[in-house]
């Protein structure tokens, strides 16, 4: 099963494309991690990333893809291939892109110079040189500057040199921001097609649903508040895993827990719903012969699961009680 994902109509502000440039990533030598802390980084302030693309080290494949995208897209991101070596070709490629002659950029000569102690004779020529009319980026933990022009932000592919120089610019990427609410599912993603469909018809929300040992259900919202009361409506809709599984501790203190959270809210002589759950959660540990004294392994999970929908129907008490976790050292 596959992600499923809906996306709408709604204005997201920003649209970025991320260009990543380097046969190390293409042959599987580095992992993209600059792809992934840059589409963080993006989202967090509003800005949609609509393509993420690598790419060899060559000019005319960077120039083709740079163009293709900076037509569409408010902005791009390049990362890798900035320096002077023979395959860090991205400014010649983004040079290409825009029309513009490569030269030499006199204030990275002097941002050098003054903060890295990098005489002009010291530096390939290389080493300086982007689109004519670009502005410079300075590279405060390495050598080589990135650039902006035209929509186009090039930055080295150093993790840490790529991090610090987009932290310079990153107030220039804004967009509507983002808030998100997550639910686990204990269902087949297959099953919750409709469901979906009805939540989106309710609510201004977007959805994810991505598989896994649960399915991680993600509701994102301009607000807040949307996203909470969406993810509500599709809790009381849905068998989440955290309606089934209780947290660590040992039965008796499940007990004693029960009773004294039912007197310090008013309810001495009347058990609350809560108290009902952890009562009769106590009660099925101890017939079952379940030990709280360690947590269980993952794969015992479904088999406890099982065993309690079979014991008895607990739909009403699981809504009202969903925060709670089971534990068990292994039933099988």
């Amino acid at each position: 099963m596959g992600n499923i994902y809906w996306f709408d109509s709604r204005e997201a502000g920003m649209d970025a494309a991320l260009i990543t440039v380097g046969e190390e990533l293409l042959c599987g030598d580095i992992a993209n991690t600059n792809a992934t802390w840059l589409c963080g980084s993006l989202n967090e302030r509003g800005v949609r990333v609509q393509r993420i693309t690598t790419i060899p080290d060559e000019v005319a494949e960077i120039a083709r893809v740079v163009n293709e995208y900076r037509a569409v897209y408010d902005a791009v991101v390049v990362t890798g291939g900035l320096g002077p070596t023979h395959d860090d070709v991205t400014m010649e490629g983004v040079a290409a892109a825009v029309g513009q002659d490569l030269t030499h950029n006199e204030a990275a000569a002097s941002w050098l110079a003054e903060h890295r102690d990098y005489a002009a004779e010291d530096l390939d020529p290389g080493t300086t040189q982007i689109p004519a009319q670009a502005r410079m980026l300075p590279n405060e933990v390495g050598v080589a500057p990135g650039a902006v022009v035209e929509g186009v932000y090039v930055f080295p592919g150093v993790p840490a040199e790529m991090e610090a120089m987009f932290n310079r610019v990153a107030e220039e990427f804004s967009g509507t921001q983002q808030h998100s609410a997550e639910l686990d599912v204990d269902e087949p993603e297959s099953q919750l097609l409709d469901r979906f469909a009805d939540l989106r018809q309710q609510f201004d929300v977007t959805v994810g649903s991505y598989p896994g040992e649960t399915l991680r259900v993600k509701i994102t919202a301009d607000k807040q508040d949307t996203a909470d009361e969406a993810r509500e409506w599709l809790r009381r809709r849905v068998e989440t895993v955290h309606s089934w599984v209780i947290r660590v501790g040992s039965v008796s203190q499940w007990q004693r827990e029960s009773s004294g959270r039912g007197a310090r809210s008013g309810h001495s002589t009347e058990e609350t719903a809560h108290d009902v759950g952890c009562r009769r959660t106590s009660q099925f540990l101890t017939d079952t012969g379940t030990s709280a004294t360690r947590p269980w392994q993952q794969d015992s999970i479904s088999t406890l699961l099982r065993r309690f929908r079979q014991r008895e129907a607990v739909l009403d008490w699981r809504l009202q009680a969903g925060s709670y976790r089971f534990v068990s050292p292994g039933i099988v």
